[in-house]
């Protein structure tokens, strides 16, 4: 039976905290300098734990929202994807993108997929723009590391190590917030690697300078906070919120500065970024449905194959079938 339970929370986790976000109620300024710095350690280790709890969220639906605005256009991306990964992995999603520029109608793009696990595979189903379905296959291969030891890794180390502070936010019931600040100097490089994206063919001469040019525009980003709620009965991640505003500013500075160009257009340029905002939010909740999963039969009587590659990591995190 294939871990996937593991895999999908860590790459909904490693995706929400890719994005960073914003603040919540901090502990009372008047409190004592020790009480506060107790708090403090006493929060990242209850965090730690509760990264690592995620691993046993195996079925439900996760919500994602993403808002740009700037002053040519708006751009909203709206994406769900529900699952259950015992025995088998099962899901769905859709996906949505409004792009709205003033003084014309608005555009909207829909697309929905759904995702197969059998003993040997896993097939992936996407609808095109024509409303014609095509699908992908990746085989599952034998791994050095088992996908518990991989995620395990991931939520309750990596990720750790890249954080640097946590404070408590609100409680209620079983519901935990907290503000975490991610440590941009140790999270890029962690990022980059767990994208691989130094493993490029080094012949490749644009390659590596696109490489390197990411390189420098992450560096230009600094830390990065996000306020994270996790229901820590369910283990179960019910919200996350972001605003990348000042980090997309930075990055896109970072880039304009690498262009040749006329101050007077550097300068038009510049304004534009200075009005652009962007905010990221996740949620999650139980699923309400399992039969929904199942791909329609002429979903998968029509869909064409295709040879196109999963992402890099898809093929890592899925391990043969049970012997």
């Amino acid at each position: 039976m294939m871990k996937g339970k593991k895999f999908l929370a860590a790459a909904g986790l490693a995706v929400s905290l890719t994005f960073g976000g914003t603040a919540l109620p901090v502990l009372a300024a008047e409190q004592a300098p020790a009480v506060q710095q107790a708090a403090v350690v006493d929060a990242k280790a209850q965090l730690s734990k509760d990264l690592a709890s995620l691993a046993e969220y195996n079925k439900g639906t996760m919500a994602f929202d993403m808002d740009l605005s700037s002053p040519l256009l708006s751009l909203c991306y709206k994406g769900s994807l529900s699952f259950n990964v015992e025995p088998k992995m099962a899901a769905k999603g859709t996906l949505a993108m409004e792009m709205i520029v003033p003084g014309a109608p608005s555009s909207i793009e829909q697309s929905a997929f759904y995702m197969q696990e059998s003993d040997k595979d896993l097939t992936v189903y996407v609808q095109k723009a024509d409303k014609s379905w095509e699908k992908t296959v990746a085989e599952k291969k034998e791994q050095k590391k088992t996908v518990d030891q991989t995620v395990d890794q991931a939520l309750a180390v990596d990720l750790m190590k890249c954080t640097k502070e946590v404070t408590l936010g609100s409680s209620e019931g079983s519901k935990q917030s907290y503000l975490v600040t991610l440590d941009g100097k140790k999270f890029y490089p962690y990022l980059f690697q767990l994208l691989e994206l130094d493993k490029k063919d080094a012949k490749d001469k644009k390659a590596a300078k696109d490489t390197e040019q990411l390189k420098k525009v992450l560096q230009s980003m600094g830390d990065i906070e996000y306020t994270v709620t996790i229901d820590r009965k369910e283990h179960m991640m019910t919200d996350l919120h972001a605003n990348l505003t000042t980090q997309m500013r930075k990055a896109l500075t970072s880039l304009l500065k690498e262009q040749k160009m006329t101050a007077e257009d550097e300068k038009g340029l510049l304004e534009i970024i200075n009005g652009s905002t962007l905010e990221i939010s996740f949620s999650g909740r139980k699923l309400e449905s399992e039969s929904d999963l199942n791909v329609p039969a002429d979903v998968a009587a029509k869909a064409k194959l295709t040879d196109a590659k999963m992402p890099g990591v898809l093929p890592k995190v899925l391990p043969a079938g049970k012997k």
